[in-house]
């Protein structure tokens, strides 16, 4: 019973995550004119962020608990997403891209904590495999809609609606305490 409540919302978190990381070099480059060679550092440096966000992750889950954590996480994504939808140099915009990549990759764990702990260990395996299959067809058909979306509304607005529906992400994530 429970992972009919947590897929729908591991769904709608793969349409967030999906969304934007597939556009992000062309973000960089064509929207800002960030040269080739910079964008790669700036990617290369989210990843720094990325580790030391997952390593402090824990504090924050045991701090504010694992279903408010996960919707902190989750809040902070929408809140970078939102910042780089109006962000207009590189500077900026990879300042904001790097907490977005740690605050997104922070709440993975507590994700993975949250699916299982309910579930009987012997369903472990396809509790995950699920969860992964659910997530990365979210993600695929995010891409493409995503990709469609730029083209038709630009950056900002295709931003602030990935934004949008982080938050939305929160709010459904806090129905499964």
């Amino acid at each position: 019973p429970f992972l009919r409540r947590f897929l729908p919302a591991m769904a709608l978190w793969g349409v967030v995550t999906g969304s934007f990381a597939p556009f992000a070099n062309v973000y960089f480059v064509h929207h800002l004119g960030v040269s080739m060679e910079k964008t790669g550092a700036i990617f290369s440096f989210s990843n720094i962020g990325q580790v030391v966000a997952v390593l402090c992750a824990p504090f924050l889950f045991r701090k504010a608990g694992l279903v408010p954590g996960i919707m902190l996480t989750q809040f902070a994504t929408a809140a970078a997403l939102g910042l780089l939808a109006f962000a207009h140099t590189g500077t900026q915009a990879a300042s904001i891209y790097w907490c977005y990549m740690a605050v997104q990759c922070m709440n993975e764990p507590g994700i993975y904590s949250l699916l299982m702990d309910p579930i009987p260990s012997p369903e472990h395996n396809s509790a995950s495999a699920a969860t992964f299959f659910v997530s990365g067809v979210a993600q695929a058909v995010a891409s493409l809609a995503m990709g469609s979306a730029i083209v038709r509304f630009g950056y900002s607005d295709s931003l602030v609606a990935i934004a949008l529906l982080a938050i939305a992400a929160a709010f459904v994530f806090a129905r499964l305490r």
